[in-house]
């Protein structure tokens, strides 16, 4: 597990975030890349529709921290996410998956059945395009690749972490014996991405987050992972992941360079 990014030399790349709209459903656009001042746009941006708090709960929301993997991913999706099997955690409203997306071979973004529905419609607004349409082509050729890449490797998959004690085991002893299992189960992933899941001190909680992680990640796959480090169930997930006599995991930490916090500032604590 990486608790947060490393810095791995300067960019002058350049982030901006505007929300759009009120009510019970908005949209965020979170732009990459270098900024025009004259037209005022970014070469790249992603769109992403949040959901009322009543409906989605603490998955309503982009939460900063994805904000800020997201750039990471971004940064870096050529050098270390192209071509591999990734998966999120939790991704709530899915900013960091749709972004990984465009880079792996297949990304799984995963969270409880109530979001499926928001987030297959933000992976769908950020890899359809329409290069007739002057208002949904891509801006460059990178871009419309990377869109026609999500188009293949993104797959929006429930996943209660809750289930890998039973129905989860079971599904993937059906597949094992080429029969339908109860219920989708991802393919072991090289990388498993997520944001803020050790937020909480619930132990069960917690060993179920590991539980699905040493379940889903291949042999020598790498668990990345940003969140503020004072977190109530930080110091449980890394007394217990490192433990010799249980998963005997090996985690590094790095603070968050300020190049990922952006600008405008995102609110994220300095203990990130």
């Amino acid at each position: 597990m990486k608790n947060n990014r490393q810095r791995i030399g300067e960019s002058n790349i350049n982030w901006v975030e505007a929300a759009l709209g009120i009510g019970k459903n908005r949209r965020k656009t979170v732009g990459f890349g270098a900024y025009n001042k004259k037209t005022k746009e970014y070469e790249d941006e992603f769109y992403i529709r949040e959901m009322s708090i009543i409906d989605a709960g603490i998955g309503c929301a982009l939460w900063d921290a994805a904000i800020i993997m997201t750039r990471y991913i971004y940064e870096f999706g050529d050098l270390i996410f192209k071509d591999r099997k990734v998966m999120e955690l939790g991704a709530g409203v899915a900013l960091c998956g749709v972004c990984a997306a465009r880079f792996a071979s297949t990304c799984y973004i995963t969270d409880l059945p109530h979001l499926m529905d928001n987030m297959k419609f933000n992976l769908k607004a950020n890899s359809d395009f329409d290069e007739t349409d002057e208002n949904t082509k891509c801006k460059t050729e990178k871009i419309k690749e990377q869109k026609e890449n999500m188009q293949k490797s993104g797959k929006v998959v429930e996943l209660d972490w809750y289930k890998i004690y039973n129905e989860i085991p079971k599904a993937m002893e059906q597949i094992a014996r080429g029969e339908t299992p109860i219920l989708e189960v991802p393919d072991k992933c090289e990388i498993i991405i997520g944001s803020e899941l050790t937020y909480t001190g619930d132990e069960k909680t917690v060993e179920a987050l590991m539980k699905v992680i040493d379940t889903f990640m291949d042999e020598k796959g790498v668990f990345l992972e940003i969140l503020s480090d004072d977190r109530d169930g930080v110091s449980y997930f890394v007394d217990q992941i490192t433990n010799p006599e249980r998963y005997n995991y090996v985690i590094k930490v790095f603070k968050v360079h300020s190049r990922y916090m952006g600008n405008f500032g995102t609110g994220q604590r300095d203990e990130t």
